[in-house]
Formats: C-alpha cells, structure tokens, sequence
C-alpha cells in the first residue's frame, strides 16, 4: 500500500511588535514577503509615498498589506519597499537609511519578493 499524503496549510500570523521582531510575514494573497523590523524607521522624511503617508490606517498589519495594495494599483508610480506605522501608516520607496529607536513600527521587503 502507497504511503498517503496530506496537505496542510498555515496561516501566516499576523505580526507583533515585539514579539515577531525580525521575523518573516507574508501578505496574504501576493508573492509579498517583509522582514519585520520593530522600533525601525526607514529614510525618515525624504521616501515618504505622499498619497499614503497622512492615512490612518488602524493596524501595522494594514499598513503592511496596504504597501502591497500600492504596488499592485499604481504600478507606474514609486514602488512601496517598506513602511513604518506609528499610528499612522507610511509607505516608503527606499529604505537604505533605517533609524532604530523610532516610536513606531517598521516593515522592509525582502528581496526575493514581488511586491504585488
């Protein structure tokens, strides 16, 4: 008799500061995979994504899936490879400069992911 074989799925969890510090979450949905990276800024003040940057967007989570919602509608605009959510959400288009000890929240897309 042939060994059988089940398929499982997990959800990806929702991630938490500080708990899920320099962990993988992947957007639900996308090839979008960020590395969280908690109490860390990116190019604070000059990568800002302006349409995004003054939304209220209530979870890090959301801020980290509507990262992903900007690549995806507006692929001829600056693309989103990072976000920092202090109660605000920014999306970022670089994220070469981080700053740690920010009051708030950071995401970086790795690499290898598609963004959309």
């Amino acid at each position: 008799m042939p060994p059988s074989c089940s398929a499982t799925s997990t959800a990806t969890p929702s991630p938490t500061c500080p708990a899920n510090n320099g962990t993988s979450y992947t957007v639900p949905n996308s090839n979008s995979t960020f590395t969280v990276t908690c109490r860390t800024d990116y190019n604070i003040g000059n990568s800002d994504i302006t349409s995004y940057s003054l939304q209220t967007i209530p979870t890090y989570r959301q801020c980290i899936n509507s990262c992903v919602s900007w690549n995806q509608n507006n692929p001829t605009l600056a693309r989103c490879v990072a976000i920092f959510y202090g109660g605000r959400c920014f999306l970022k288009s670089a994220a070469n400069q981080p700053a740690t000890g920010a009051n708030g929240d950071g995401a970086i897309l790795q690499a290898n992911s598609t963004g959309t």
